[in-house]
């Protein structure tokens, strides 16, 4: 399999109530921070993204015919200790192909350094919504999913407590996995105004900590919800 790192734009406009647009989503690459493992996720293939034949949209064996993905798949890749003949070559050779439980595609995916652990967060196009917000893989096996609500309340949700667009919660900071400790630091919005706040900082997150091998919620700070 060729992998190619396709960078995916969206628009972002914060206010109140905003529109927001994607792109049909494409194969993207995710890399461990140690980079000795890449994840391949290629979505699968919808009537609308991108457009398909009319006999395409609900005909499998037509869909197979032209290569389209009927699920969500990922490949894990662990890099070489070898390189190919030009020394420049890094090579990376699979490790497992999994179904991942999206619909679509998730929106991001996390691999740790020993590439046992992949984590994703969204659906695609649906960002905090659904029972997808989180998910756990071990070995390409699935360990766990979270939604939106055990992370933050539906109070705070409702009350517009957390950044919202027309289609999206905008809940997440920047995630990370602590390899050493097989553990998932998430970083999730604190309930508050978010529209009294011109720029997102890191301060206006809280760290939930998750561990990798079963999925227990070990520290979570619970946020304060404005009445």
């Amino acid at each position: 399999m060729k992998l190619v790192i396709l960078p995916l734009l969206f628009i972002t406009l914060f206010s109140s109530t905003r529109a927001d647009s994607w792109l049909p989503p494409t194969a993207r690459v995710f890399s461990s921070p140690n980079g000795k493992f890449l994840l391949h996720i290629l979505p699968k293939a919808l009537k609308s993204f991108p457009e398909l034949p009319e006999d395409a949209a609900g005909n499998s064996k037509e869909r197979k015919t032209l290569g389209l993905n009927e699920t969500c798949q990922a490949t894990l890749f662990q890099k070489d200790n070898e390189k190919g003949i030009d020394s420049a070559t890094i090579r990376f050779h699979p490790v497992w192909q999994q179904k991942l439980v999206n619909e679509v595609a998730p929106m991001d995916a996390y691999v740790s350094d020993d590439g046992r652990f992949v984590v994703t967060t969204d659906d695609y196009g649906f960002l905090g919504d659904g029972e997808n917000v989180v998910v756990i893989y071990s070995e390409g096996k699935f360990i766990r999913r979270y939604k939106l609500t055990e992370f933050i309340p539906q109070s705070a949700i409702d009350t517009l407590q957390v950044p919202q667009s027309t289609s999206s919660i905008e809940w997440a900071g920047r995630h990370r996995i602590d390899s050493k400790n097989g553990l998932l630091l998430l970083q999730v919005w604190k309930s508050g105004n978010p529209f009294n706040l011109p720029v997102k900082t890191p301060a206006q997150y809280r760290t939930v900590t998750i561990r990798l091998s079963t999925g227990e919620i070990l520290q979570d700070p619970k946020p304060k919800v404005n009445r």
